[in-house]
Order: structure tokens, then sequence, then C-alpha cells
């Protein structure tokens, strides 16, 4: 099935039938992606193989046809080429489709057969979660999700039919952008591979942060050390009153909390163009061959490459890589100073004498202090506040004159509104989270223990303050219906400020 695309074949139509000739023209033409398809073609087969086994087939054999059938048709579209996609930019025939129904029937078989993985034997109860008043039985959970999956892999030719699903490419980059953005806090994507990183990046950094979490958890702030109002830390399955905060000083959950603030704060400023990585790290090796060659480690004929390479470089890698590297060395000494910083706060007593009120008094200030940043004052100097008056009320110093000969000058206004957002930005929200993060943390280990504990806080508390400081323009909206909704309307549902403003950040979003 391969031919090379520097020879022409000429064949005639009258000798050949028609299925001859499709046959011959519509065939892969590398070797790379002939070995992708028959790699796919064998890792297809052998997940549903694996799904035939399941109870969800072996019970309806039926739906084991209808699987079969979902088979066959996505092991026809990677043998033979589809037609042409009236949305691709080039008149040829789209690879993306041609590979698409394999690379989606692998992702949902994959999930179904991991979902059945982890279901409880047949006979044991499975554990339950209790959140926000409501009952979560593990189990029901993995069956469902299993479930689910497998009913999508059943209609996925008519859902593939109608348009549902793009091609894989778009939605691997939808779906890394979306679990990026609403789980890690993370922005846009532009390519499937920046998509790729920077999920990867988010989710290690998390992994990280779970691990350092877990341990300094189960050392320093153990469940049975925890303050209750109450004899339990659960009420009828469901967690109890709130938990106040102990007046211990915890050095290992201080540092913790520097640690996730340093590393927040570098990822809301951190590139998701791994190829400057790549061409730093590239850069770094060739400094390291040019020293080998230098001392005569290495030969005559790998310096004449060097030397070659040098000659052919562009002017301008120079230029963003100094600026990448000056870059790289202002982010570490900036998380350096948050880290000593945020650990320096935490450490102070004052973050467990003055709960809650510590906590309500800086969300009032920060509440007050964002609508003034970011609604008031941009209201007061557009052409026509609120659409109701004529004129700006706070007016520039050019406004009024036809054509202003001298430079435009900085009022006292725009001084004061750049302070205040500064202040708000990296000091009122910072003071925020870290007191909802030493007010939530006993209450989240009541609840899911320490290992789930530790889990919900790296999560919660990268996305929310590395939201923070990427996004600042929405927060205080944030923070009011967080602090309404958790406080006053349905205070009994509330887990914990992080988890809550972590869940309103994606209701009020979506």
């Amino acid at each position: 099935m391969y031919h090379p695309k520097d020879k022409i074949y000429t064949v005639s139509l009258n000798l050949l039938p028609y299925v001859a000739v499709v046959f011959f023209l519509f065939r892969n033409h590398t070797i790379l992606e002939l070995v992708l398809t028959t790699i796919l073609s064998s890792l297809v087969i052998l997940v549903c193989a694996f799904l035939l086994r399941l109870d969800f087939f072996q019970s309806q054999p039926f739906a084991a046809f209808v699987l079969c059938f979902v088979l066959s048709t996505t092991l026809f579209s990677l043998i033979k080429s589809v037609s042409n996609d009236p949305a691709s930019p080039t008149a040829d025939v789209n690879k993306y489709l041609a590979t698409s129904r394999a690379w989606y029937i692998l992702v949902f078989g994959s999930i179904a057969l991991l979902m059945s993985l982890f279901l409880p034997p047949w006979g044991q109860p499975g554990g339950y979660l209790c959140v926000y008043g409501i009952n979560l039985s593990m189990e029901k959970a993995l069956m469902g999700a299993r479930d689910a999956m497998c009913i999508v892999i059943l209609f996925y030719p008519i859902i593939y039919t109608i348009g549902i699903f793009p091609q894989v490419s778009t939605f691997v980059i939808w779906f890394c952008e979306q679990i990026d953005m609403f789980i890690f806090g993370g922005t846009a994507a532009t390519s499937v591979f920046s998509s790729l990183f920077a999920l990867g990046r988010s989710v290690l950094c998390s992994v990280v942060l779970w691990a350092i979490g877990f341990g300094v958890l189960s050392a320093y702030l153990p469940p049975s050390g925890v303050s209750l109002h109450g004899n339990s830390c659960h009420r009828g399955g469901c967690p109890g009153p709130r938990i106040k905060c102990t007046n211990e000083v915890n050095v290992g959950y201080s540092f913790f909390l520097g640690i996730l603030f340093a590393v927040a704060f570098h990822l809301s400023r951190a590139t998701s163009n791994y190829r400057l990585y790549l061409d730093l790290l590239d850069y770094g090796c060739g400094m390291l061959c040019t020293k080998a060659c230098s001392s005569g480690i290495l030969s005559k004929r790998f310096k004449k490459k060097l030397l070659q390479k040098d000659e052919t470089q562009d002017p301008l890698e120079n230029v963003y890589r100094t600026a990448l590297k000056v870059r790289l060395l202002q982010e570490l000494i900036y998380c350096s100073l948050i880290f000593l910083i945020v650990a320096g706060l935490s450490l102070s007593t004052v973050f467990c004498v003055a709960q809650p009120y510590l906590h309500y008094v800086v969300c009032g200030i920060t509440a007050v202090l964002g609508m003034l940043n970011h609604y008031v004052l941009p209201h007061l100097r557009k052409e026509t506040p609120w659409l109701c008056i004529a004129k700006p009320i706070l007016k520039a110093a050019e406004y009024g004159f036809y054509e202003y000969s001298n430079d435009p000058s900085i009022t006292v206004v725009e001084k004061i509104l750049l302070l205040s957002q500064f202040i708000e930005k990296n000091i009122c929200y910072p003071l925020i989270f870290i007191s909802g993060l030493h007010l939530a943390a006993p209450r989240m280990i009541c609840v899911f223990g320490v290992f789930g504990a530790a889990l919900v806080i790296s999560v919660t508390g990268l996305k929310i303050i590395r939201h923070a400081f990427g996004e600042l323009s929405r927060q205080h909206m944030l923070l009011i219906l967080t602090v309404l909704f958790f406080n006053f309307d349905y205070a009994h549902l509330a887990e914990g400020f992080p988890l809550d403003y972590f869940i309103m950040s994606i209701i009020f979003y979506k």
C-alpha cells in the first residue's frame, strides 16, 4: 500500500475496472502513514476485543453486533481514504479525518476499560463521598461513566455523520484547552503540541504539589488534631459544622503554601510555546558541545558541523534567546521572593487567631476595591459614562483639544488606578487565598482524608491563585458571588473557600 511521491504512474482507465482504479489511487502515501494506520488498526481491534468481554456487551448481544459494525467502519476508514473535507484548506484528502474515528474509539474505549478496572469486585460495597450535600457512590459513578462511554462508541457512526465531533486534532486542542483553563487555571492554546505541552506542564506541577502537600498534611495536620463543634466529623453521611483552625503554627504547611504561590505565579506568566524551551535546550547542548570541542574531546568532523551550523544561524535567534534567559532569571528571583513572603506570612499566628473574621474583612475590602478598579473608575473615564452622562467625568489632560502638540501626560487618577490594581492583585488576593487555605485545610482533611485533601488543596489552590494572577478584571465578581452564595444562600453546603471559589469560577465562565 506504499508508493513514493516522486514517481508518476500512468494508468489507462479502459484496461482496469473502476474498483481497481479507486483501490490504486486511494492508498497511503508515506511509510509513516502506513505504519501509523497499521498500529492504529491493531490497537482498535485490541480495545474492541476487551470491550466485548465487559458485562455491558455480554448481556446485550445486539450491542455486541453494533460494536462489531463500528469496528468495521473504523478499520475501513483506515484502510481506505475518506472523501474530501469541505472545511479543509487544501484540495486533497484530509489525513486527520481518515484516522479520527480510530483515535476516538481508542480514547472512549480506553476510558471504559479503565472505569471497569477501578470498579470494586462484585458483591463488595464501594466507597461513598459526600460533597455539597450529595452522597456520591464511587461504584455507581464509575459504572455510569463506563456505560456512557460504551453508548457513545455504539452511536459513534451517527454522531460522526451529524458532525458533533470535529476532527481529532481540533478535539485534542479543545479538550486540553478546556481542562487546562477550568481545572488548572491556564490560558487558550493555538496548536495540538502547545495545548499538550501546557496541559502536561500543569499536570506535572499539580502532581509535584500533591506529593508535597500529602507529606505536609500527613505530618503536620493529622485529622485527630482538628478541633470540631461536635463529636464527629460527619453528620448523616455528610460533613458536619464548620471546623475551627487550631492555634498551632504549622511550619510545613506554610512552606507548602509558599511553593504553591511561587508555582502558580510562574505558570501564570509562562508561555505555552514549547519551541522556545526546546530552542533554549538545544542552545545549551550546543554550548556544551562547543566547550567539549575546544577541550579536544570531540572529533574534528563534529567541529566542522558546529561551525557550519553557526554560519547558517539566524541572528534574530540570539535576540529572543537572550530575552527568554532574562525572563527566566527574573522569574526565578520573583518566585523566590514570593515563596519567602508567603511562607513568612503563613507562619504568623494571625491566620489562626483572627479567623474567620480576618477572612471576611479581607474579602470585603477586596470586593470594594475590585468594584472601584474594574467597574466604577473605568466607567467614569468613558466618553458617555453608563450611557447617562454626555461627557466623561474623569477627563484626560488632552480632552477638548483638536490637536494636542505636547506629549500625553499621566493623570493623578490613572496613577491611583495603577497603584490600586497593584495592591488588589499582589496584596489583597494573596491574603484572601492564604486565609482561605488555612481556614479550609482541617475541613478538607476531615471530608476527603489526607490523600484526597492534598489533591483538592493542590489543584484548587493552583487554579484560583494562577487565575487571579492571570485575569484580574473579573475576580471581584467571582469573589462576591462565592461569598454571598456559600455564606448566606447555601451556607450549609460550603466545603471550604478554595473549593467553593474553584466551583464558582467554572459555573461563572460556563
